[in-house]
């Protein structure tokens, strides 16, 4: 059987919820009992399904649609592809949750807070955009040349 179709919702869910709250993928694996190596080939599939132009399989009512369903081959979706966006997008709301509550220390008094930001800031200025903190933190600083609100309510850090 192939591992792409052991690749249920449900344990799609249970990834994704994982890494929403802050665990490691092997840690995400074990909560949805999915082994780690076929959950990283799942991901490997998802990259390569991109790259060659498929889209990620439509959800609809908490679950995925059958082909039949969707009226066209099963060629053209990607269940993979689905998941590994699914899991950027639960790392990207993870790490812009955690950054909001540093800014609002920092905007509180939080020296600490406010240093983390500020070396954040400059490393990712300079090009060293290692880690999902400094995506997140390129983001805000984007955002605070156009406005000087943020959609959580939560005030730009003070220079």
């Amino acid at each position: 059987m192939n591992n792409a179709t052991k690749l249920t919702y449900a344990a799609r869910c249970v990834l994704v919820e994982g890494r929403r709250v802050g665990l490691a993928y092997s840690l995400c694996c074990a909560k949805a009992c999915v082994s780690v190596p076929v959950f990283y080939l799942w991901l490997s599939q998802g990259k390569k399904d991109r790259e060659s132009g498929k889209l990620p399989w439509p959800v609809v009512d908490g679950d995925y649609v059958r082909a039949t369903e969707k009226g066209t081959s099963n060629a053209k979706w990607s269940k993979s592809l689905e998941l590994l966006e699914a899991m950027d997008r639960a790392e990207t709301e993870r790490v812009s949750e955690a950054l909001t509550w540093v800014r609002a220390a920092a905007n509180g008094g939080d020296w600490k807070a406010a240093a983390w930001i500020s070396e954040k800031s400059k490393r990712q200025q300079q090009g060293d955009a290692t880690s999902p903190f400094a995506a997140v933190v390129g983001l805000c600083l984007e955002q605070r040349k156009d406005d000087d609100t943020e959609p959580s309510g939560v005030p730009p850090c003070r220079n």
